[in-house]
C-alpha cells in the first residue's frame, strides 16, 4: 500500500480532495481555503475530530470576542448595537481565518497520526489492523459535530 493510500484511509470522505491538498502542502503550498471550515468553524473542526484545535480556537475566539466588546463599548459608550457591531467584526474574521487554517491544521494532524501508526517494522505484518486504526483516528464524527453545535447554542443562550 502506498503512503497516499494510507492518507486516503484517514480522510475517508472527500479523500481525493484532501489527498490533492496534502500533495500541495508537501510542495510548499501551505494554505488553501476551505469554505466549510470557514462557515461552520468549530463545528467543522469537531466533525473532522480535531478536538484539541477546537478547544484552542474556542478560547482564542472567546478572548477576541471579549476584547472586541470592550473596545466597542469604549468607542460607543451608550451601548447602542454593541453586540451587533462586535458580530460584524468577529464573524467575518473567523470565517477567513478558520477557512484558511482548516485544511492546514487537518492535514498536519493527518500527517502526524498516519506517520505514527504506519511507522515501524511491523506495518506489513499488521497492515489490516493498522489501516483500521488509521480509519478510526481519521474520518469524521457527526455526533461530535452535533454535540459541538449543541454546546455552542447552549452557550449562546447562557450569555
Amino acid at each position: 500500500m502506498q503512503r497516499i493510500d494510507l492518507y486516503k484511509e484517514y480522510f475517508t470522505y472527500e479523500k481525493d480532495y484532501y489527498a490533492e491538498k496534502l500533495v500541495n502542502l508537501e510542495q510548499g503550498k501551505k494554505y488553501s481555503f476551505n469554505l466549510w471550515a470557514g462557515l461552520f468553524g468549530l463545528i467543522w473542526f469537531c466533525y473532522r475530530k480535531m478536538y484539541i484545535q477546537s478547544v484552542v480556537i474556542f478560547i482564542i475566539n472567546s478572548i477576541f470576542a471579549v476584547a472586541t466588546a470592550i473596545a466597542i463599548s469604549i468607542i460607543n459608550p451608550f451601548n447602542v448595537g454593541n453586540y451587533l457591531y462586535s458580530q460584524f467584526v468577529i464573524w467575518p474574521l473567523s470565517f477567513v481565518v478558520l477557512g484558511f487554517l482548516g485544511n492546514y491544521l487537518y492535514l498536519k494532524k493527518s500527517m502526524k497520526v498516519v506517520d505514527r501508526i504506519a511507522s515501524g517494522d511491523d506495518f506489513q505484518k499488521y497492515e489490516t489492523d493498522k489501516i483500521t486504526e488509521i480509519r478510526e483516528k481519521g474520518g469524521t464524527s457527526m455526533v461530535s459535530a452535533l454535540v459541538c453545535a449543541g454546546l455552542l447554542i447552549l452557550l449562546q443562550f447562557l450569555s
